[in-house]
């Protein structure tokens, strides 16, 4: 089994244990360095080379754009992943995002981290997702425009998820997602938000056999009156 060096660096301990707490569960990764400022980070960046590094955005001593600037100009082989909240520092993360690094926000869930990180490890990128408040900004912008007037309610509800997630203007019912800019994250975070408003369990296998707005608002259906009908019997 591969293993992967990783470097973190975030200002506040709490985040670093978790951190360390979430990767020491699984063996095919090795924390070699734990930084809570800017300078020490670079540090272990230049003497370690570890393979992945998961910075905080904000770090003091050396800020997350200084990082940036340094691991181009310094031509080091380390993948930087930047950690952010729903808003901030946003120059940064479309600067990380331009130069080919990864983005993954401060909320998403542990087994989706890992999944992450392995993808990264492997050479592929992780774009930034919207903040709540752009997606809920895009999404009503792009429902009410005049393609998506023949959506159903569940499928603008989707169509939504997806905008959010794959940060685009709009998208036909019929249009593939995978195809779209899609991965496996963007898969694992829209079963999560379809778990969370529908209350259903949508595999991946069944995400990647119906990859379209259309098609996953009929599996929901399906799973939806599948659960009634249990319910009544």
């Amino acid at each position: 089994m591969r293993c992967t060096s990783v470097v973190i660096a975030d200002r506040y301990p709490v985040v670093l244990l978790g951190l360390s707490a979430v990767l020491a569960a699984h063996r095919d990764f090795n924390i070699v360095a734990s930084c809570n400022d800017g300078t020490s980070c670079i540090e272990a960046l230049r003497n370690l080379a570890p393979n992945i590094a998961i910075l905080d955005v904000s770090m003091p001593g050396v800020t997350g754009q200084e990082i940036l600037s340094i691991v181009n100009s310094e031509k080091l082989s380390t993948r930087l992943v930047f950690l952010t909240a729903s808003d901030e520092d946003s120059d940064l993360v479309m600067s990380a995002a331009a130069d080919g690094y990864s983005v993954i926000p401060k909320d998403v869930a542990p087994e989706v981290l890992v999944q992450s990180l392995r993808q990264i490890a492997e050479g592929q990128r992780l774009l930034p997702l919207l903040s709540s408040e752009q997606a809920t900004s895009r999404g009503q912008s792009a429902i009410t425009g005049n393609a998506l007037t023949t959506l159903t309610e569940r499928e603008r509800q989707i169509t939504a998820m997806v905008l959010n997630l794959l940060t685009l203007d709009k998208i036909g019912r019929e249009e593939n997602f995978f195809l779209l800019g899609g991965h496996s994250l963007f898969g694992a975070k829209l079963i999560e938000r379809l778990r969370e408003r529908f209350n259903v369990e949508i595999s991946l296998r069944a995400l990647f056999e119906s990859p379209t707005v259309a098609g996953l608002a009929a599996e929901v259906g399906h799973l939806v009156s599948a659960r009634s009908v249990s319910a009544a019997s």
